[in-house]
């Protein structure tokens, strides 16, 4: 009969640890750390003591409420509390703890440490400032450089035309030169020559002899009711026999008898 009971009462036993709820957590300090060497204590019945070694605990209980204390003695005592409802017996339960210092006469000083989340933020604030700074320094410098280096193109391309100009004034005081030589020489000579010419070459060539061997073509076009064009081709053709010479002067012409 009493081995009867005996195998009631371990049945019964070994059902209740069967259907024991598991609560479990980690354990953090007041900066949000993981804390070690915790000494955890739960008001079961019986008292159930828990030291963590690594920052971690685990109870095993039955359906009920409880309070879960926890202290870790150090350079500064810290110590949380903490009340839990287990309502399923096979239910999994997580609770972690965060452990705040504890006064000389026990009082728990529930606050967690602002100076580290202050001091991650203002970092972080702080680097996003200089990232966004140090981009805008960069993108100054870059349109900066593309800025300078488009005034020095249309520097360089406006300096060609003005280069060109300086030659032509000595081109001019030659042709101007090479005019007077002529100018110097007698027109009487010309007068002797008696070109086979065409009629109307023969007109432009009198005009010039008339005017002293020197002319503008826009004072022969005046004299011939001819077009620009004609008084200019004619001149040419004159000048390819020889017996002119066209000499570019501004916007016209100077025609010279040749000699």
């Amino acid at each position: 009969m009493n081995k009867i009971f005996l195998y009631i009462c371990l049945f019964l036993v070994a059902g209740g640890v069967c259907q024991a709820a598991y609560l479990h957590g980690s354990i953090y300090d007041n900066s949000l750390q993981k804390r070690g060497n915790v000494v955890l204590e739960i008001n079961t019945a019986p008292k159930q003591t828990f030291v963590s070694k690594t920052g971690n605990y685990r109870f095993d209980v039955i359906a009920g409420n409880y309070t879960i204390t926890a202290h870790y003695y150090g350079y500064q005592t810290l110590a949380t509390k903490k009340s839990i409802a287990i309502s399923d017996e096979k239910g999994d339960y997580t609770l972690d703890l965060i452990l705040f210092p504890v006064d000389e006469q026990g009082n728990y000083q529930i606050y967690i440490k602002p100076s580290l989340t202050r001091e991650y933020m203002s970092f972080f604030i702080m680097m996003y400032l200089y990232w966004i700074i140090g981009t805008a320094v960069v993108l100054v410098f870059a349109v900066a450089a593309v800025v300078i280096m488009f005034r020095r193109k249309n520097k360089k391309k406006k300096e060609k035309p003005k280069k060109q100009s300086k030659t032509k004034p000595k081109k001019a005081k030659k042709s101007e030169a090479h005019v007077s030589e002529i100018e110097t020489k007698p027109v009487e000579e010309e007068k002797k020559k008696t070109p086979k010419l065409s009629e109307e070459l023969q007109q432009v060539y009198g005009i010039i002899l008339e005017a002293g061997g020197r002319v503008t073509q826009k004072e022969i076009r005046k004299q011939i009711p001819l077009s620009e064009a004609k008084i200019s081709l004619m001149v040419s053709e004159l000048e390819s026999k020889g017996y002119v010479e066209k000499i570019k002067k501004g916007r016209g012409n100077i025609i010279i008898i040749k000699q």
